[in-house]
């Protein structure tokens, strides 16, 4: 959650600013009232940690869990539905990719074998996989292997030869 609102906030939500103002105002609220759910978690857990057993506190944590997961997923659903298409239809490609570099620079190499398996094993449709997977090479082909090596040991095999299909630059 946090290097995504961070990468939002401070590199995608300007630039669609400058084409689009306005158009970012409801997923950055959002990005605001997550980060204080957040905190009110961590804070919870550590209390937890440090209290020992509080079946009280444990099912607040275990709501509030279930409330930044659902919110997660309409927040991540609203961007799919309403920014992404906007940023790729009317945003010049040359800033689409310096988008994306500047992404992938915000994070070490350890974050994003996390994260770029979770964002590509997230997508239901195989597809949406193969056009994300080809988005980043597209901004950066000269990292095709790193993808491979990030992803092939952590999507299945079948994902892996279905992938490897659409997008051979990365074995």
């Amino acid at each position: 959650h946090e290097e995504h609102a961070k990468f939002e906030d401070d590199v995608l939500f300007p630039t669609f600013s400058e084409y689009f103002p306005g158009i970012q105002m409801q997923a950055a609220g959002e990005h605001k009232r997550d980060h204080k759910l957040m905190s009110r978690l961590m804070k919870q857990i550590r209390q937890l940690r440090n209290g020992g057993e509080d079946k009280a506190l444990l099912q607040k944590i275990i709501k509030d869990l279930d409330e930044i997961g659902d919110l997660t997923i309409k927040h991540l659903d609203y961007e799919e539905q309403h920014l992404s298409p906007v940023g790729l239809k009317y945003m010049p490609v040359r800033l689409q990719k310096r988008v994306v570099k500047q992404m992938w620079e915000m994070m070490s190499r350890e974050r994003w074998e996390v994260i770029l398996p979770w964002m590509i094993n997230s997508q239901e449709i195989h597809m949406r996989r193969v056009k994300l997977l080809r988005a980043f090479m597209t901004a950066m082909p000269y990292r095709a292997q790193q993808f491979g090596q990030i992803l092939i040991g952590h999507v299945s095999k079948a994902r892996w030869e279905r992938l490897t299909r659409y997008v051979p630059e990365i074995r």
